[in-house]
């Protein structure tokens, strides 16, 4: 059994057994008793849909079966080893039995928020007209040479001025192995794919032009030649929609955690 199918009926058990005064009653039939210990159909059916997270399903439904309820035995036979020897008791154990059951319960209310709470096809379409308003974006390709300091990128930029050619320079001196190997091109990129300092270094260029100046970015200092730009339309809806409606789901779930923040007491000793 791998280890990490163990977060499936493990989960469900702390969670289980974490709610003492409202417990949760299953009535499915019984698959398997081990020591007594009931395994249920409702039981199998959370931890397949857990497995089935992890990797795809087999073609084989009845060889699946069979195997996730072996996987399930044995970890609840490990399981009970572990009270036995009062492992419970260990701090460490303690500790991480209590933040999954956390972890857990915090995925369940934030799924339930999500729920009630969906991203509509209207909000859809608002957040990719604010976006991209109709309008493209401007696409550059331009080539670098990537050096330690900035006194040897302006050496490089008088070498430049005086006839030397990008592609030798940027295979002799870049640090960027990738763009060292393709003469320092970098293919085409938007605004949002490069650091800030260098997208406005290479938007203020006109084609075939050189930075007159050396550009520093976290990485070094750069020697940009803009080799050309164009403009593209935006993508359609239906490309950007999985995009948007994922920033949508980080918004509510942000709005959530705002709102719980805002009626709990937190301390700080």
């Amino acid at each position: 059994m791998h280890p990490r199918y163990l977060l499936a009926i493990v989960g469900s058990l702390l969670l289980l057994q974490g709610c003492t005064r409202h417990r949760f009653v299953d009535h499915s039939a019984v698959l398997v008793r081990v020591n007594g210990r009931p395994i249920t159909e409702e039981d199998y059916e959370y931890y397949a849909r857990a497995r089935n997270r992890v990797e795809p399903p087999s073609l084989n439904p009845a060889h699946a079966r069979a195997l996730a309820l072996t996987e399930m035995t044995n970890t609840v036979i490990l399981a009970e080893e572990a009270r036995r020897l009062g492992m419970q008791n260990n701090p460490a154990v303690h500790f991480e039995i209590a933040q999954q059951r956390d972890y857990i319960l915090a995925r369940a209310l934030v799924k339930r928020y999500l729920t009630d709470h969906p991203v509509t096809r209207a909000q859809l379409k608002a957040a990719y007209a604010k976006k991209y308003r109709g309008r493209g974006q401007v696409e550059y390709r331009a080539r670098q040479i990537l050096v330690h300091s900035r006194t040897e990128a302006k050496r490089l930029i008088q070498e430049l001025q005086h006839g030397a050619r990008f592609s030798v320079l940027a295979r002799r001196y870049s640090l960027d192995p990738g763009a060292a190997f393709n003469s320092g091109k970098l293919g085409w990129f938007t605004k949002g794919q490069m650091l800030p300092s260098f997208v406005s270094a290479v938007a203020a260029l006109k084609q075939g032009e050189i930075s007159p100046h050396p550009v520093r970015t976290e990485f070094g200092w750069h020697v940009v030649q803009l080799e050309a730009e164009r403009m593209v339309p935006p993508p359609s809806l239906r490309k950007a929609g999985p995009a948007l409606e994922r920033r949508l789901i980080r918004s509510r779930i942000a709005q959530l955690i705002a709102l719980q923040r805002a009626h709990a007491r937190i301390t700080h000793p």
